[in-house]
């Protein structure tokens, strides 16, 4: 059994171009949102989605973990809503499932970039396609990674020709979302937060080492 997991907010010019291109290849939609003030709910209904609802805190990881908590299958797709599963690659997947030897799945994202689609890509792997363990789970409150949890507990990983197209790096998909905003705030108050448990730490072997402070 295949499991889609995916965490959402105000999606609904994307989800369904990208939940088309998957929902014939998963046994279970699992559709996390995190404050959707749109259609992305109804959309993701509509294609017999389980919607589970999410208060964000500013952590993909904890978004992505709930997610994985909320997954019945035995393995596990990872998409984001601005993606498209290229449908030659659809074929090759129920053959990676029966393989026990293999934990995670890497699939090359072409992601488009500039004004349109097709007029510049860049192209780099991700992890896409997991077995449903306990301890594969994402670190990173930003830019998150599952990557190193599956090799930290011995997973086998592997790379498949298998493409995902990606579409949020197009310069409106950016200006809409405002992403980049997003992400400075999301990095000011993990800096704040790192910065104020360093001072909590220099305070405490201060006092253990009996640190002259000025």
């Amino acid at each position: 059994m295949l499991s889609l997991c995916m965490i959402v907010k105000n999606e609904e010019d994307n989800l369904e171009r990208c939940l088309k291109s998957v929902y014939d290849v998963v046994d279970e939609i699992i559709i996390v949102d995190t404050g959707s003030t749109d259609k992305t709910v109804e959309i993701a209904k509509k294609f017999g989605a389980t919607v589970f609802y999410y208060k964000w805190n500013n952590d993909f990881s904890a978004a992505r973990n709930f997610s994985l908590d909320k997954a019945k299958g035995d393995w596990i797709l990872l998409m984001d809503a601005d993606d498209v599963l290229d449908e030659n690659g659809k074929k090759m997947i129920k053959v990676l499932l029966k393989d026990d030897k293999i934990d995670a799945y890497l699939f090359e994202t072409i992601s488009y970039v500039g004004d349109e689609e097709g007029s510049d890509a860049l192209s780099n792997l991700n992890v896409r396609i997991i077995k449903n363990k306990d301890e594969y789970r994402f670190i990173g409150a930003i830019h998150e990674q599952i990557l190193i949890s599956i090799l930290n507990h011995g997973g086998n990983v592997t790379e498949v020709p298998i493409k995902v197209y990606h579409y949020g790096y197009l310069r409106k998909n950016i200006k809409e979302k405002d992403k980049r905003n997003r992400n400075m705030s999301i990095l000011k108050k993990r800096a704040k937060k790192r910065a104020r448990q360093s001072f909590s730490q220099f305070q405490y072997w201060s006092g253990v080492h009996g640190v002259e402070r000025l």
